[in-house]
């Protein structure tokens, strides 16, 4: 799941770095920034989700053997 959300978060970063550096007129360091955060962050959320999902069913599996 992270590694998805990794690799989405890369295509994105880099059509929105693309983007800022072409029309908005970022430079270089900052497109390369924006691109990072945006892969980062989308892996860092898919990571987090994975975790709080496997969190939850871990906790009602405890739940149901009470």
């Amino acid at each position: 799941m992270a590694v998805i959300s990794v690799v989405m978060g890369s295509v994105l970063g880099f059509f929105a770095a693309v983007f800022c550096w072409l029309a908005l007129d970022f430079s270089v360091l900052e497109s390369l920034t924006l691109y990072l955060l945006a892969s980062l962050g989308c892996g860092a959320l898919g990571a987090a989700t994975a975790i709080l999902r496997r969190s939850e069913s871990y906790s009602h599996e405890l739940s149901s053997e009470a």
